[in-house]
């Protein structure tokens, strides 16, 4: 009978568990996801001015 109340009292525990894990909020997606889908996601320049090399890696054209 001992044995049967802890049973019941590990699967209430249990099932507490998995409720809280479900209306948890939801965590931020790993680094690696992040990165991934912010690349997928610049495929495109929004504007032509986007696609002008400037900074250091910029050709120079003032020879």
């Amino acid at each position: 009978m001992a044995l049967d109340k802890m049973s019941d009292e590990m699967k209430t525990q249990e099932n507490e568990v998995v409720e809280a894990k479900r209306q948890a909020p939801r965590q931020a997606p790993r680094l690696n996801e992040r990165i991934l889908s912010s690349l997928s996601r610049r495929t495109v320049a929004a504007h032509p001015w986007h696609d002008l090399e400037i900074g250091i890696y910029a050709e120079d054209d003032r020879i």
